[in-house]
């Protein structure tokens, strides 16, 4: 969906590469990784919680133990190499930092390409895969690397109310800093309401007193820092963001064909990102009252 976004409908997004299946496949058969997996499940009573959770420490201590292959090495060192080459070309003596399809933040990519392997092997996700019938080896991960986007404010944007199913307005959230705050919860989002009429007219405003905000550590990985107090009970986006960012939503809900829910972030010089974009899943009107 980034490329297209990029490509077809000419919205700013991270700058990045992929690493395919084909890399988790060559990874998986490193050190017989997937025959020693198999072995261990096959050992471990799958109705008892308590199995599933030793069997998941068990493979996930093993894949993060085991090497890359040589050649997986070399090319994600490659990748990176070419990444830092751009993003050096417009910000020269930047360092680049990476986010990757976890949503965890990194420097070392062999580190974080394993953790996310290892992901697969969590408890819930085990179970999840055993009563559903699906074997590992029809899971394959495909990992995203993405430049990491300093954001000033950041958020989610529905491109129809998910509670009201108004298709003729959207809904943005944001906070101040990264995003992941605004999704998770830990500090309340500023909300707004958009017309999708010409010139966007933003129909309502709430803001939320938001103390504090995630950014980017220099020394690697995330921080929590205080807003400013002048700006805590202040709306985290100026009119003309809140309808550049609208204007983004609508292209993309036009392009797709259907209701999106985005993820956003605007960088500290004022360009506006799209981080993701997928099918709105609309609750219904049961929510209504």
């Amino acid at each position: 969906n980034l490329g297209e976004i990029a490509g077809r409908v000419g919205l700013n997004v991270p700058r990045g590469f992929a690493v395919t299946t084909r890399a988790y496949e060559l990874f998986m058969d490193q050190e017989d990784l997937r025959d020693r997996i198999r072995k261990h499940k096959t050992e471990t009573d799958m109705g008892s919680p308590a199995a599933v959770q030793a069997l998941s420490e068990t493979v996930q201590h093993l894949i993060l133990r085991t090497a890359l292959p040589r050649e997986l090495h070399q090319a994600l060192e490659a990748a990176y190499a070419e990444l830092a080459r751009k993003v050096s070309q417009s910000a020269p003596g930047s360092t680049v930092r990476v986010a990757m399809r976890s949503s965890a933040i990194g420097e070392d990519s062999d580190l974080s390409f394993r953790v996310i392997v290892a992901s697969l092997y969590t408890p819930r996700a085990i179970s999840y895969r055993y009563q559903k019938g699906i074997r590992d080896e029809d899971t394959a991960m495909g990992v995203t690397v993405l430049e990491m986007i300093e954001s000033a404010a950041a958020g989610v944007a529905y491109s129809m109310d998910p509670l009201h199913s108004n298709p003729e307005e959207l809904l943005i959230s944001g906070v101040y800093g990264l995003g992941p705050y605004a999704v998770e919860g830990v500090v309340t989002p500023d909300m707004v309401r958009v017309s999708k009429k010409p010139g966007f007219p933003i129909l309502e405003k709430k803001v939320s007193r938001k103390p504090v905000q995630l950014v980017v550590n220099l020394e690697g990985g995330l921080r929590e820092v205080p807003v400013p107090e002048p700006d805590q009970n202040r709306l985290c986006l100026d009119d003309e963001a809140i309808r550049r960012v609208a204007d983004a939503v609508v292209r993309l809900e036009q392009h797709f064909g259907g209701p999106q829910d985005e993820e956003w972030a605007i960088n500290r010089h004022g360009d506006l990102f799209i981080l993701q974009s997928r099918p709105l899943q609309i609750l219904g009107r049961a929510f209504e009252d």
